[in-house]
């Protein structure tokens, strides 16, 4: 099918909004690494500059009525704009999870990839099991349902911790077994639930955009998630190995402090959803589907 004719390219949008997120991803991943040296946080800084010049571009195209990366009534929608944050920060406690617990279970105490996968398997059996949920709800109470998911997913964080805090020698994977299914099932009633909501109130004309940038806000939260929790993660391990720990005893630690930032995570997005409005009622089959709501990105 051929383009728009009237749709144009916006390559300095690309190359800011990927200057942005480069800037921001990069030092916090690799910054540990150098000793925290000044480019790092200068990067940072730049991070901030490129966002503003991104907005600043993409406003000038507005008032141009060119075409624009981002639509500049995307970024001053609140509803879309604090949606598309909570998306992020919903992701990023996803992405770092899975990274430190597979690092924890292979390195600190030498499972096997194989052991490792099917130690977290009843994640995906949780997830699994909310799928059934969310099916019989069809669209109704699209909040509450990401405030409780997100409410599973810090309750099953916290038993996490409790159990990882008892660990020794040995890791008994039948004991991460209940906590992993509630964070599952927490995962797996919120993350539908949070597109058609983030989603709902998006004009017809930008539900193209909204839906593709909601997709690169969940790409930009997981490699947030992953460097943030892997800077947690890692740093701790360091300073216990510094302090003398034996390996496992520093392993068990520092799995417990990177638990510390997905409980604030997903109790955060338990808050902000609280001020998400609400998506209208879905209409009965036959009526139409309600006007202006955008689809929902197909997760990969």
């Amino acid at each position: 099918m051929a383009g728009h004719p009237d749709m144009k390219h916006d390559p300095l949008g690309v190359l800011l909004a990927g200057a942005a997120v480069f800037l921001l991803v990069f030092p916090l991943i690799e910054g540990r690494g150098y000793g925290w040296p000044a480019w790092a946080f200068a990067m940072l800084a730049g991070a901030v500059v490129a966002g503003v010049l991104f907005f600043l571009h993409e406003k000038r195209r507005a008032r141009a009525n060119r075409t624009q990366l981002l639509p500049v009534s995307l970024m001053t929608n609140p509803g879309y704009v604090l949606g598309s944050l909570t998306a992020t920060i919903f992701f990023s406690g996803i992405a770092g999870f899975f990274i430190v617990l597979a690092v924890f279970l292979q390195t600190g105490f030498g499972f096997t990839p194989l052991e490792s996968g099917l130690t977290t398997l009843p994640f995906p059996i949780g997830v699994l099991l909310a799928s059934f949920v969310s099916g019989k709800l069809r669209g109704r109470l699209e909040r509450s349902r990401i405030a409780g998911g997100a409410a599973a997913l810090v309750i099953g964080m916290l038993l996490l911790m409790r159990v990882v805090a008892g660990i020794g020698d040995t890791v008994d994977h039948w004991a991460l077994a209940v906590p992993l299914a509630l964070a599952g099932f927490g995962m797996g009633v919120a993350i539908s639930s949070l597109f058609q909501t983030v989603l709902a109130h998006v004009p017809h004309a930008d539900a193209g955009s909204g839906s593709g940038a909601l997709q690169s806000f969940q790409q930009v939260g997981s490699a947030l998630g992953i460097a943030i929790c892997g800077e947690i993660f890692f740093s701790s391990l360091t300073n216990a190995f510094k302090a003398g720990s034996a390996p496992h005893a520093a392993f068990v630690d520092s799995l417990g402090s990177a638990l510390i930032f997905e409980v604030a995570a997903f109790a955060l997005v338990a808050v902000f959803v609280l001020f998400l409005k609400a998506p209208p009622r879905p209409q009965h089959a036959g009526h139409g589907a309600p006007e202006g709501r955008a689809p929902v990105p197909v997760e990969a």
